[in-house]
This record gives C-alpha cells, sequence and structure tokens, in this order.
C-alpha cells in the first residue's frame, strides 16, 4: 500500500518532460511503416525507442516491420516494459502493446541521461485510449517524445471513405512516402473518435482494429 501511494502523490508536482509531437499520416500501409522502421532505427541511436500498438495484429505488424534493426525487444508485459524504462538506454528498440505502458509513475534515477522516444503504430478507435499512452508518458522523469502514426488505409480514416483524397492527393503530385502533418488531421481525427465513441455498444477487446469496428459499432 506504501509503495502504491508514492506512486500516486509523486504524480503531482512533477513538471512533465514530454514534447508530443503533431500527428503524421501517410497514403498507405506501406508507406507508414517504412517511415515508422526509419525513425526508430535513426532515433535508437540517441534514446531508448518504444514503438506501440493498440491491437496485437498490429504489434505482429511492427515487429515484422523492425525486423533485422539491431537492439530490437518484444516486450509481453507491463512489468517489462516498466524495467525499460526505469533505466532508459540507446540502442534499444521495444515493441510492445499499448496497454502495457506502467499504471504508476516511475521514479527518477540519478545519473540516466537517456531519453525516450514513443512511436505509435495506431490511434485507437476511442480517444481516451490513446490519452492514457499521452498521461503515462507525461509522468515519465525523462526528456521524452511522442508520435501517433497513421495512414489512409487505416480503419480510424478508411471508415470516412479517403479514397477521393487519395486521388485528390497524388493528382496534386503528393508523394506516397510524402507525410501529411497538420492540427487540422489532428482534429479531425479526433471529431471522428467521438463519432465512434457515440456510436459504439461498448470497447470490447479485439485482435484487429477492423474486428474492432465489427464488434462494437451498432
Amino acid at each position: 500500500m506504501q509503495e502504491l501511494l508514492m506512486g500516486i502523490f509523486s504524480l503531482f508536482g512533477r513538471k512533465s518532460k514530454l514534447e508530443t509531437e503533431i500527428d503524421g499520416v501517410w497514403m498507405t500501409q506501406s508507406a507508414k511503416y517504412a517511415v515508422i522502421r526509419s525513425e526508430a532505427e535513426a532515433q535508437s541511436r540517441e534514446a531508448l525507442v518504444v514503438v506501440l500498438a493498440h491491437f496485437e495484429e498490429i504489434r505482429r505488424e511492427v515487429e515484422q516491420v523492425l525486423n533485422g534493426l539491431p537492439g530490437v525487444t518484444i516486450l509481453t508485459s507491463e512489468s517489462q516494459l516498466t524495467s525499460q524504462l526505469a533505466r532508459p538506454a540507446a540502442g534499444v528498440i521495444c515493441v510492445a502493446l499499448a496497454r502495457m505502458m506502467p499504471s504508476l509513475a516511475i521514479e527518477l534515477n540519478e545519473g540516466v541521461q537517456d531519453r525516450v522516444s514513443f512511436l505509435v503504430a495506431e490511434r485507437y478507435p476511442l480517444r481516451e485510449r490513446d490519452d492514457v499512452i499521452k498521461k503515462s508518458a507525461g509522468t515519465m522523469p525523462w526528456r521524452c517524445s511522442l508520435k501517433f502514426y497513421m495512414s489512409l488505409d487505416d480503419p480510424v480514416l478508411a471508415q470516412f471513405g479517403v479514397e477521393q483524397l487519395r486521388d485528390l492527393l497524388v493528382q496534386l503530385g503528393m508523394a506516397e512516402s510524402d507525410e501529411i502533418s497538420n492540427p487540422t488531421v489532428d482534429r479531425a481525427v479526433a471529431r471522428a473518435q467521438k463519432k465512434f465513441k457515440k456510436n459504439a455498444s461498448g470497447d470490447l477487446e479485439t485482435e484487429s482494429p477492423e474486428a474492432w469496428f465489427e464488434f462494437n459499432i451498432r
């Protein structure tokens, strides 16, 4: 109980060291994954990289995308992720499910200089699940960055029919590898998540985002 109380009270009075980046959106899932691989490799030279996925199917895809990179570690529990975050070390790329993010604040270890970079491979249909990641990352005593990665193929966006938008972007000369990054996109995604919540009958956990919409949207 004493340890639990200390963890809770340590959340208060701690200035967040989290830098939140604008969502990145790409035209295809393959382009999104290529960027995640490239940025995970580059950022791991200076930070502990944690690549998160909400759904097990996406986690497996991320694992395949990162295959061959040095330092990739597949985590299967909250305790494993907490252990990595307690002493972040550059050169390590962790892959984990988002629900494994620590529920209690991590204590500062003196002498640790490395930072943590969180790359989230998708947006969850309900905003509060994404907010849990942001809240947990914001309690870290280290310098952290957080970015969500999406594509027009992701079910959260595909629900609104994006083929016309894709065609328009191609006509405007946008390449598949080009990033769409704008606060307007973030707000549009937030509105979509609000609509999903209104129409959802629940939040049944599923293996894939497609299955989530099948079982949870009325």
